[in-house]
């Protein structure tokens, strides 16, 4: 083209903006690649053709629009930087590109996967949902305006540009089809458009939808003959459907599409969000190659069903086994303070004679005699001085009695004291070693001191100091524990098995409707399940035989469709 025609030439400047090229131009305005001096910057200036600046109302509007879509921030929308005029001519300041408009990767063939042009779906109807949010629409969304951007090498990114730009120009189409004066074909425009309805933002969601078809068939879904009879398809006709021009095509994609394409903007999806969310959906089960099979990672059901049966069973088992134990250990306690009360005093008064008469041999014998009993862990008889006279470890005898510290006075009645001791020691169980906070929560290290006085003729003349230890009652909850245990795990077992059995019978059902199910996703609907059940999973297996009855009918015709349409 020659230099005349373009307006500006190379080295001119646009106010402070020096032009560096021509990147293109239509029938709107012409793009220059140019140079910002100021902040040392390469740009693009878009600089509304001359004979359209004829209008003044028409420059308004283009400045006015193009200052709305300058307040626009978002990653897959061109940024525009600056807007003015230059001998009477309104130009937009915006940022150059690194890449290559989508009409231009498409002439030379398919560029994108399934995944992929979903990816740009998603980023396309991203900027649209924030472009709508701030009250621009773009009206002219299409692959010429769409710009593959090259910038970073590792991830794929689309940006829009002439946002909003397109609304001072959409009036053209209408001239269009009055006078037949073509600018351009519009493939990509809504039925609104065509019929001069009102346009908001469900409208450039159908000319997205327009580009993704295109860039996954690799056709357009309208493709008139003429200027005319592509505007009828558009008001009118519904599109071939995605599963027909590519039949491995994912179906959960296509019905995304076939909303997009709705002639009735009520019937599309309301915002981009609706659009990015069902993207999402249907790009969850699909790749490149169709729909992915999401395998078992770690346990069957049935297995996971046992396990957690299993870890309930343990946890209500030593619930059960621990109430169990502290009832028991309490009725064992109170038996064995109505002993100790008993003896300590039988003892007081089988010793009150030879503590009259300090005959603390007989003492000694009497303790020695007495201390054998197997309850018995210590015995102390003390003088009405407060002098030990006798003691099962005969060390203090002859010292001042002094009460342990860490002991517990727990009764004190009829001149009968009762102190609970507890000693930290670890314990013994069927040869395991049982901790001390276990031992503690079972009593198992408490042992009781009965202290009774030693009365001769109703005077106090000493005291017994009796401690006993529950070794009976020790074994007792040995054996009572050993029984719960064992009645726990075999409780515990049986439910186990009934649990597995149970899931197993729910779930063996699954192997037979997922084999019917991969015959329905290689598209064979003449398989029918032939089981009778009269459960839930009969009602399934209905289910699936009247879903493959009308998959096989639609497949049907489906295909007396397309033997007739060829």
């Amino acid at each position: 083209m020659a230099e005349t025609t373009l307006n500006y030439r190379i080295g001119q400047k646009i106010g402070r903006y020096e032009i560096l090229q021509i990147l293109g131009q239509g029938a709107m305005a012409i793009v220059y690649k140019a140079f910002d001096p100021y902040i040392d910057r390469t740009l693009a200036i878009k600089v509304l053709r001359e004979e359209r600046c004829i209008d003044s109302e028409y420059r308004t509007r283009f400045l006015r629009e193009a200052k709305a879509a300058g307040n626009l921030s978002h990653p897959n929308i061109v940024t525009i930087y600056d807007i003015g005029e230059f001998e009477s001519r309104p130009y937009i300041v915006m940022e150059l590109l690194e890449g290559t408009p989508l009409d231009r990767l498409m002439d030379s063939g398919p560029q994108f996967s399934i995944s992929e042009t979903v990816i740009i779906g998603m980023q396309l109807a991203s900027a649209l949902n924030y472009a709508h949010l701030n009250g621009v629409v773009h009206r002219d969304i299409k692959p010429s305006n769409i710009i593959y951007s090259t910038t970073n090498h590792k991830k794929l990114q689309v940006k829009i540009t002439d946002f909003g730009i397109a609304h001072v120009s959409d009036s053209d189409l209408t001239q269009q089809t009055q006078t037949g004066a073509v600018l351009g074909t519009p493939y990509y425009i809504s039925p609104e458009q065509v019929l001069g309805q009102k346009v908001d933002g469900r409208s450039d969601l159908f000319c997205l939808g327009v580009t993704m078809y295109h860039l996954f068939t690799g056709q357009r879904p309208f493709d008139g003959a003429t200027f005319h009879t592509l505007l009828y398809q558009i008001a009118t006709e519904e599109p071939r459907s995605i599963t027909l021009v590519c039949p491995d095509f994912p179906v959960q994609l296509s019905n995304v599409i076939d909303k997009l394409l709705e002639k009735n903007p009520e019937d599309r999806y309301a915002t981009g969000n609706d659009l990015v969310d069902a993207l999402k959906a249907a790009n969850a089960n699909i790749s490149a190659k169709g729909p992915k099979r999401h395998k078992v990672r770690l346990f069957p059901f049935a297995l996971k069903s046992v396990v957690v049966t299993t870890i309930v069973m343990i946890i209500c088992s030593m619930i059960s086994i621990a109430l169990v134990q502290q009832k028991q250990q309490t009725l064992l306690v109170e038996h064995l303070r109505e002993i100790g009360t008993g003896y300590s005093k039988l003892l007081a008064e089988q010793s009150a004679e030879s503590v009259l008469r300090a005959d603390w041999f007989a003492i000694e014998l009497f303790i020695k005699q007495t201390s054998q009993h197997e309850h018995i862990n210590q015995l102390t008889i003390i003088d009405h001085q407060g002098i030990i006279r006798g003691d099962t470890t005969q060390a203090s005898i002859g010292s001042e009695y002094v009460r342990p510290s860490t002991e517990n006075l727990i009764t004190n009645k009829d001149d009968l004291k009762i102190f609970q001791l507890t000693r930290p020691k670890a314990g013994n169980f069927y040869g395991i070693s049982v901790p001390i906070p276990v031992m503690n929560a079972l009593h198992l290290n408490t042992e009781y001191n009965f202290v009774s006085p030693i009365y001769y003729h109703k005077k106090e003349i000493g005291q017994i100091s009796m401690t006993l230890t529950p070794a009976i009652s020790h074994n007792l909850i040995k054996n009572s524990l050993s029984v719960l245990v064992l009645l726990a795990s075999i409780l515990s077992i049986a439910a186990i098995i009934a649990v597995y059995w149970l899931t197993a019978r729910i779930t063996s059902p699954n192997k037979l409707i997922k084999k019917y199910l991969d015959e329905i996703a290689v598209e064979n609907y003449s398989m029918r399940i032939t089981k009778q059940r009269k459960d839930e999973i009969g009602e399934l297996y209905q289910a699936y035989n009247i879903m493959a009855d009308k998959l096989q009918k639609r497949a049907i015709r489906k295909k007396a469709e397309n033997k007739e349409a060829n």
